[in-house]
């Protein structure tokens, strides 16, 4: 069994790397609008969760929709102690239950749309390397090597 270590960038298919940087810095922009703007990190949270999936499947080439929704996830518990870290919230039974739907929604929103991203995505790679086949098999050999004919001018001659 080889070894697991997280020194790597890719360990079998999961891209940790990429994930933890791209999780990372969307909290810390998080972060920063809630300080400076005075947004709350339930506002922002629903962003938060769709671009992690907007730049995390573009640069995954296996595993994307396996590698997206761990990252939705590890956004959406960040994001969860974000709200109970920076944002005020009631106590009472009404503000907990908007609490709970919002963070729901958010990770509901995330997750059906990084599956439909990945399918698009996938779609799209396909149809594109149908599209360099039958380009590829259009041009044949012997077409790519015949070089194109030059033309020699000969010197205009006078008219007398």
């Amino acid at each position: 069994m080889p070894e697991f270590n997280f020194s790597k960038p890719v360990v079998n298919g999961w891209h940790w790397r990429t994930l933890a940087l791209t999780v990372a810095a969307i909290a810390v922009l998080q972060v920063i609008l809630n300080l400076v703007t005075r947004y709350s990190v339930a506002t922002t949270a629903p962003l938060g969760v769709l671009f992690v999936g907007y730049l995390v499947i573009p640069k995954i080439k296996e595993r994307r929709l396996g590698n997206a929704l761990v990252g939705v996830t590890a956004i959406f518990v960040i994001d969860l102690i974000l709200q109970v870290l920076l944002d005020t919230h009631g106590k009472n039974a009404v503000s907990q239950a908007v609490f709970v739907e919002e963070n729901g929604m958010s990770l509901l929103l995330g997750a059906f749309v990084c599956f439909g991203y990945t399918r698009m995505t996938d779609w799209s790679d396909r149809k594109r390397e149908e599209r360099e086949a039958r380009r590829r098999a259009q041009t044949s050999p012997a077409q790519a090597e015949v070089h194109p004919t030059r033309r020699h001018h000969s010197k205009k001659k006078r008219r007398k």
